[in-house]
């Protein structure tokens, strides 16, 4: 009886974990890794990705040459974020975030580093505050220019949040210098005319230049400018040129100082004053709701009428004693002496020019504090001067979200004025100021071209509208977001990750995007997931959405093997569980073990994504409350705390303002020392004041007092960061979804920390940032996906990426190509049938691919170690080797390639004149690799997977594939008599 045959034609949507393989339709595949989906009918290996090489100018010759930033002193630098914008002039700027830290020292810095477009180093600074390397970091466009960084450890813990603006400046940061700023009379007539006209000013009103003598070396444009009095630094305006000798400021400076001399802009004196210089800075609160009215000679002021979009809402923001600013250049008007109402003030002096409803600035004489984090940190802002954590741009307004430090304000959202990213008016209930519902937990904004989106934990709602007038609030869908940063706006829509899916915001409707393809396989995956500690990351690139999550509990575990080889059994401590080479399948001859056969004796098991598979496994990433350390190992603990307990709350271990000590009536501050080898890993140090004392930890554990061993916490790491934990059994998952037909897939070694897109050199490029692990040290790196989804997928990653919770050791360079099938029942998932053949075309260039069978219930049933089989097998490269080539005579091959030169044969010179590569001139387009198995069962699947520990025969080197396509298969069966069900 023939065969009758099944197949299947590339798997147009990708992966599906929604169903059972046996009813998912012929076009998924049940798993894939690595492989695109973008061509119709062809399934591919992903790409290589590239490293994007940094540079540093050579002082001697002037030129850029490739330079290696990473700090030889620390232990480890991680990447928080890339990030892009323009500088005040449009020049583009790309950052690296990086954390920092020096074990030896027990430092941690966070460092921005900025490179031009061409990628070459511009300049650094160390930001006045250090974060958790494994910190939500979120970047979004400020309205008129520059970028609003924001950086959550806890999104529910204002105590972790920072906020901070750049303008692409970069340069020596805190440096004072002393500057000359010029006061100089306003041009005009003397007779005012209207507030179109800038030259109509009445006589004897002065204003500061924008133009300020200082010592320019190692300022940049987009750096910010504060005046220093004293200890306090007030800020004055951003660079927008350098020149030898002086500096020009984007606008006219803010005033830094009250009373004479300040108050009245007719008192403005040329001066020397000290100024400092940063890359970047906290938000400073500015108010300008509403439009303007002055006259040149009265110190009257008015807004537009009240409960309209004109009105100043001055009374209610208690704008007194702010400075007054005009929009257009921000010259000084004077000083606000006293509020009368929502509309009506007063100056100290007049003006001096006439103003008719146009737009304005105020700014309170409030110093920033540039020394420490205290102005960065959201918990040392109050709801007046701080406009929220997140942030958006919609309908001509800068939004803000977030304030966690005060209750009433968690889930406030505002917006600016127009004109001013920071003039936003702060006042208790004022029509800027919108207070969702309830206690769900912030978690970030969107634009969109139908509203802007308002993230909480549970559910999402869209402001409506382009102004106050017109502003609505509704409930978008009842699916809340896990993490800020996998909010993607792109091409005027939103993507974000969900409980349930990665949604999608068209502007009309939202869809689950994985509902198809993932199911409930993606809610279950997320069971591990705390949104408090575990970040999602989303980005765009071309037609790709790519999501990123550091928490993945896979209920589905794809396994392949490995070839491990005599001289690795030679070398092996365990030996496979084997004494002697006779203990092995007595099929194996003298000529198997003899070392340069390289004929694979042993196949070892692996499980993708799985710590448990793996040599270790991860600690929490977080302390976890409950914790408490007993000072001596006596078995008799006091019922109540007292002097011998530490207690350790949510933080890490270094941070001695989180670890307490009882001293009998209150938690005091310790300086814990770090685990090192020698320190037992039952215990903590802390310092008393004079020495180091030890501690042995214990859990309370709702009942009772237990060792941290019996209780499942441990002292070990997550991703080189060590900490008090419960193990972890999850690790990280990326997924790649191809929007034009849906197409889902994962991802493996490209774990991103970090994304950002700018026009470049080398073209619009999207820069990803991630840790690469490099001497048992991790490294922060940027690399180009552009080659990852390229038309010629073909090479090696440049860099081995860390992965949570998985030990160096169980890495592997991608790309890693991996597919399992679904289970093909052919149409009667009862009935035995004789699978007797499988047949696949496929493109392979060097290396291997192993072939496993499978049943329904994902089980391979092949005895591995046995030389003969017949339920799997081990696929080369089909081509030819240089003795076959050999054969023709005198400067001709003895062979015809294939496509490229049939069908005559060639010429040395007929080949040198062509561009192919060598791979591809030997190696025929697809070849049909055909197996014969025997398989008696009522479904067959198989999986598909590069080994990455293949050597060639007579060739010690390990051999990865190089490029592998696909254009279908097929699987040829026999029915079987239904006695035999």
């Amino acid at each position: 009886m023939a065969l009758t045959f099944v197949n299947q034609i590339g798997a147009g949507e990708g992966m599906s974990q929604a169903a059972p393989g046996t009813l998912i339709p012929e076009s998924f595949l049940r798993w894939s890794q690595d492989i695109l989906f973008d061509k119709v009918g062809l399934i591919r290996r992903r790409g290589a990705f590239e490293k994007f090489d940094l540079y540093k100018t050579n002082v001697s010759t002037g030129l850029p040459e490739v330079f290696d930033f990473t700090d030889a002193d620390a232990e480890d630098e991680r990447i928080l974020a890339v990030l892009s914008t323009y500088d005040p002039t449009g020049a583009e700027r790309i950052g690296m975030l990086v954390d920092s830290y020096d074990e030896d020292t027990s430092n941690r810095e966070t460092i921005l580093r900025v490179f031009d477009n061409s990628f070459t180093f511009l300049g650094e600074e160390v930001l006045p505050f250090d974060v958790n390397p494994l910190s939500i970091v979120t970047a979004r466009a400020a309205l008129g220019g520059g970028l609003w960084v924001s950086i959550a450890d806890n999104p529910a813990d204002s105590d972790t949040h920072y906020q901070f603006f750049w303008r692409g400046g970069y340069g020596q940061e805190m440096v004072v210098r002393n500057a000359t700023l010029t006061a100089s009379n306003l041009a005009g007539s003397g007779i005012p005319g209207t507030h179109s006209t800038n030259n109509d000013w009445a006589s004897n009103h002065k204003y500061y230049s924008k133009t300020i003598t200082v010592n320019t070396t190692d300022l940049s444009v987009g750096m910010f400018v504060y005046a220093k009095t004293s200890t306090n630094y007030y800020y004055i305006g951003v660079i927008n040129t350098v020149n030898p000798a002086n500096i020009i400021l984007e606008k006219h400076p803010f005033i830094w100082a009250g009373g004479t001399g300040y108050d009245n802009n007719k008192d403005f004196v040329t001066l020397n004053k000290d100024l400092v210089f940063v890359s970047v800075r906290p938000y400073e609160h500015l108010h300008g709701r509403g439009l303007l009215n002055t006259t040149y000679n009265s110190n009257a002021i008015t807004s537009g009428d009240l409960g309209t979009s004109g009105e100043g809402h001055w009374k209610s923001a208690n704008v007194a004693n702010y400075f007054l600013y005009r929009a257009s250049d921000n010259i000084c008007l004077g000083r606000v002496a006293s509020v009368s109402n929502n509309e009506t003030a007063s100056l100290v002096a007049d003006p001096g020019t006439d103003i008719k409803a146009d737009e304005y600035i105020m700014k309170p004489l409030t110093s920033t504090n540039l020394v420490s984090n205290v102005s960065y940190l959201v918990s040392n802002r109050n709801a007046n001067d701080f406009a929220g954590l997140y942030t958006a741009v919609y309908a001509g307004y800068q939004w803000y979200g977030n304030f966690a430090n005060d209750d009433n304000n968690t889930n406030r959202v505002v917006f600016s004025a127009p004109h001013n990213k920071e003039a936003v008016d702060l006042s208790f209930d004022a029509a800027d100021s919108i207070i969702f519902p309830g206690k769900s937990k912030f978690r970030g904004l969107g634009s969109s071209s139908a509203g802007l989106l308002v993230f909480l934990e549970d559910r999402t709602y869209i402001l409506r509208g382009n102004d106050r007038t017109n502003f609505s609030v509704e409930q978008l869908v009842p699916e809340g977001c896990l993490c800020p940063s996998s909010i993607v706006e792109y091409g005027g829509g939103v993507f974000w990750a969900g409980k349930t899916g990665i949604m999608y915001f068209d502007g009309a409707s939202v869809r689950n995007l994985t509902r198809d393809n993932l199911g409930l396989y993606y809610s279950d995956s997320l069971d591990v997931f705390n949104p408090e500690q575990d970040r999602v990351i989303g980005f765009m690139h071309k037609n790709n959405l790519i999501m990123h999550y550091t928490a993945w509990k896979s209920p589905f575990d794809p396994i392949r093997y490995e070839p491990l080889y005599a001289d690795d059994w030679a070398n092996s401590d365990d030996k496979y569980g084997k004494d002697s080479w006779e203990e092995f399948d007595p099929d194996f001859d003298y000529d198997d073990f003899f070392t340069q056969n390289n004929t694979p004796i042993y196949w070892d098991q692996k499980k993708l994504n799985n710590p448990e598979e793996s040599a270790s496994a991860g600690i929490a990433i977080t302390y976890q409350n409950g914790i408490y350390a007993l000072e001596n190992t006596s078995s008799t603990v006091p019922s109540v705390f007292s002097a011998n307990y530490i207690y350790m709350t949510d933080a890490a271990i270094s941070d001695a303002n989180k670890l307490k000590k009882w001293n009998g009536s209150s938690y005091v501050t310790v300086t814990p020392v770090t685990a090192t080898n020698n320190i037992p890993a039952t215990k903590v140090y802390y310092y008393t004041g004079s020495a180091y004392t030890s501690a042995t930890i214990v859990i309370w554990n709702g009942s009772t007092w237990v060792s941290s061993s019996s209780s499942g916490y441990f002292w070990g790491n997550t991703s080189s960061i060590n900490k008090w934990g419960p193990l972890r059994k999850n690790t990280s998952m990326t997924f790649s979804v191809y929007l034009p037909t849906n197409a889902l897939t994962t991802l493996s070694n490209m774990d991103p920390r970090g994304f950002t897109s700018i026009e470049t050199v080398y073209g619009l490029k999207t820069i990803i940032g991630v840790n690469s692990v490099e001497n048992n040290r991790l490294r922060a790196r940027l690399i180009d996906i552009h080659p990852v989804y390229d038309v010629n997928t073909l090479g090696e990653d440049a860099y081995l990426v860390e992965k949570i919770n998985m030990p160096t050791a169980d890495l592997v360079k991608g790309p890693d190509f991996y597919l399992q099938t679904k289970h093909f029942t052919v149409g009667d998932p009862i009935l035995r049938k004789w699978f007797q053949r499988v047949l696949i075309s496929m493109l392979l260039y060097n290396g291997a691919i192993r072939m496993d069978l499978v049943d329904d219930d994902d089980n391979d049933d092949v005895d591995i170690n046995k030389k003969k089989h017949r339920n799997w097998e081990v696929f080369t490269e089909k081509g030819y080797d240089w003795d076959y080539l050999g054969k023709g005579e005198g400067t001709e091959f003895g062979v015809v390639f294939p496509k490229l030169t049939s069908p005559s044969k060639s010429t040395w010179g007929n080949v040198e004149g062509t561009t192919t590569l060598w791979d591809e001139l030997f190696t025929a387009d697809f070849n049909r690799y055909s197996k014969r198995i025997s398989w008696r069962k009522p479904s067959v699947g198989f999986r598909l997977y590069q080994l990455n520990k293949y050597k060639k025969p007579f060739n010690g080197v390990v051999t990865i594939p190089n490029r592998v396509e696909m254009q279908g298969f097929s699987i040829g069966f026999k029915p079987l008599r239904q006695g035999r069900v």
